[in-house]
């Protein structure tokens, strides 16, 4: 019992780290974007960042959304 128990800690902090480099490649791509001076950069930036959220769970989409909306530098 006891080495099925640690197995399932190493299970539930790797499935952890695994959604939390996610919200990063999310995080960076924002960064990316806010940085970009180029239009067609930031448009193609743009398409991968909507990529990468589509494959995210239904809460890690929640906290991208909330991410994007608190970073994302609208276009003037």
């Amino acid at each position: 019992m006891n080495i099925r128990k640690k197995l399932l800690v190493i299970a539930i902090i790797g499935a952890t780290s695994l959604l939390s480099a996610d919200l990063n490649t999310i995080n960076t791509m924002i960064d990316k974007i806010n940085k970009t001076k180029a239009l067609e950069a930031k448009e193609e930036l743009m398409v991968k960042l909507n990529q990468e959220v589509e494959k995210l769970n239904r809460l890690d989409v929640i906290k991208a959304q909330e991410m994007i909306d608190k970073k994302l530098l609208q276009a003037k």
